[in-house]
């Protein structure tokens, strides 16, 4: 089941959403079973200690995961952030060594680079953006580097300045490679399910509470989804670093243009 609609949202409407599925559904299990468990169990004083200790050792678990897997998905798109501006960089590196070069094709070289550089910003990002990994760089770097081979024999009077060049394509064709490989990261989706069904299975819990207001025990339950629900939120918009409103951003590319 494809659910990557779900990054083409707004990431209030998405938090919002999300925030309805965690708290309705929770409020309307209470109401339809606070009488059941009242009527069919002893709540006391010890029972809610009892409730107490294991809500308080799941929480802390299930809070300790949620926290290593939300650190996880900002350390993803870090690294791809870095990996972008590395490549951004390997690109400039290459477009000033090419430019030294004393070669008839020189200008054309430079073209394209640019030409590569441009088809990310205006074809490679809104592909990403969309969930497709459509990339027609390959091609295009496959035309640099012949073009780069083809000017060894006129630029060997400058054999230094041309191993810088071959030098920095072969930086850039890694940094394109890394970033390629980086763009597809995300949280496998065992953890998913872990997620969703640790997040579903704590709410029960607190139904056993013995709290002698409705209205007092709904509050618990809102806070404590409105809450969980948020923080899987943020694991979710970080999830998918190309995809979601706080994606990765081609700014270091148009900034090398």
């Amino acid at each position: 089941m494809d659910l990557y609609w779900i990054y083409d949202l707004p990431i209030l409407y998405f938090g919002l959403g999300l925030k309805v599925l965690f708290i309705a559904p929770s409020v309307a299990m209470l109401i339809a079973t606070r009488g059941l468990i009242e009527r069919h169990l002893q709540l006391s004083h010890d029972l809610d200690q009892s409730v107490s200790a294991v809500f308080g050792a799941i929480g802390m678990i299930f809070g300790l995961f949620l926290g290593l897997i939300a650190v996880e998905a900002w350390g993803n798109r870090d690294k791809l952030n870095d990996l972008i501006s590395q490549e951004a960089s390997s690109i400039i590196q290459l477009y000033r060594s090419v430019s030294v070069l004393n070669d008839p094709d020189q200008p054309a070289v430079l073209g394209e680079i640019r030409s590569y550089t441009q088809n990310l910003i205006d074809v490679v990002w809104p592909a990403y953006k969309r969930g497709e990994l459509i990339d027609g760089g390959e091609a295009m770097m496959t035309v640099i580097h012949q073009s780069i081979t083809a000017m060894e024999p006129r630029v060997s009077d400058q054999a230094v300045a041309y191993e810088v060049a071959v030098s920095a394509f072969s930086d850039m064709a890694r940094d394109r490679s890394l970033r390629i490989d980086a763009s597809t990261i995300s949280i496998p989706s065992p953890f998913w399910f872990v997620i969703m069904a640790g997040s579903l299975m704590s709410i029960p819990i607190l139904y056993f509470l013995k709290v002698p207001s409705v209205r007092l025990h709904i509050i618990f339950i809102l806070a404590y989804t409105f809450y969980l629900s948020g923080i899987v939120t943020l694991i979710a918009v970080l999830d998918n670093p190309m995809r979601s409103r706080l994606s990765a951003s081609s700014e270091p590319f148009s900034r090398a243009i």
